[in-house]
């Protein structure tokens, strides 16, 4: 009996349904166009719009801690130009950067940017110009610049070396202002922001969904192959489960026509 109930756990454990190994469809769905596709849309998406909110998010904070100072990042401040008075060299709409600079290293067409008070008598209330420097002026000591803008005429007003914010850098994204002085608004925040990351959870939710359904989905003459190669084994089961019990049957008979014999001897 030990043996035949072995024979018995051996052919019922090859029929015995398993977790499928992750093989040939995982690596196929894996490896879709699909799913890569969708895979490099996230990853984009991603490494687009977490710079640019940390960027606006660290700038809007900086300005408000500090409001009599144009935030910077590493020294470095990005401006929206708000009119066409540098044209052609800067254009409106245009992001500009400016970077910090010792006031007394500025020489004739640098191009600066300056803090600009409308009302002289209101330094609270200030916005900040970039034009160029035409001339330098030492009044009662104290160095200031005369400046005017490439499409525009001279500044009515001389600049002192502590109104000046920076230097610019040559360096312009053009029309990128407009979409940045949009994400300033709350709307514009929530459009900008809100709309590339609602895209980039349902990206993710159908890439997730195109994956399952690839793997729940085997390949119909796999899926038939493998219930007839089950259905087999089962019939080798039952086969051999016939052949032992017939086998245990004989040496039954066998066994009881034995001691029938040995009894029928032992009277004579």
């Amino acid at each position: 009996m030990p043996k035949e109930e072995s024979v018995i756990k051996k052919l019922i454990g090859k029929v015995k349904p398993g977790a499928k190994k992750p093989g040939a469809s995982d690596k196929q769905a894996k490896h879709s166009p699909s799913f890569i596709a969708l895979t490099v849309i996230g990853i984009l998406l991603c490494v687009v719009l977490i710079p640019v909110f940390i960027f606006n998010l660290t700038l809007t904070i900086k300005g408000a801690v500090n409001k009599d100072k144009v935030p910077t990042i590493f020294g470095i401040a990005p401006l929206i130009v708000l009119s066409d008075s540098m044209s052609p060299t800067i254009r409106e709409k245009d992001l500009i950067f400016i970077k910090e600079v010792d006031a007394g290293d500025l020489k004739e067409q640098d191009v600066i940017a300056y803090k600009y008070y409308p009302s002289r008598n209101n330094r609270d209330d200030w916005k900040v110009v970039t034009h160029r420097i035409v001339n330098i002026y030492n009044v009662d000591g104290e160095i200031k610049y005369r400046t005017k803008g490439d499409d525009s005429g001279l500044d009515t007003y001389l600049v002192s070396q502590s109104d000046v914010v920076g230097i610019y850098t040559g360096a312009r994204l053009s029309k990128i202002g407009k979409l940045l002085s949009l994400m300033q608004e709350p709307l514009g925040m929530a459009i900008v922001i809100g709309i590339p990351v609602v895209l980039f959870i349902g990206l993710d939710v159908l890439r997730r969904y195109l994956y399952t359904r690839k793997q729940a989905a085997a390949p119909e003459g796999e899926t038939a192959a493998i219930i007839a190669s089950k259905e087999q084994e089962l019939e080798a089961v039952k086969a051999e489960l016939e052949r032992l019990k017939a086998a245990k049957a004989d040496a039954m008979h066998t066994g009881n026509a034995e001691a029938t014999d040995t009894k029928d001897g032992a009277k004579e």
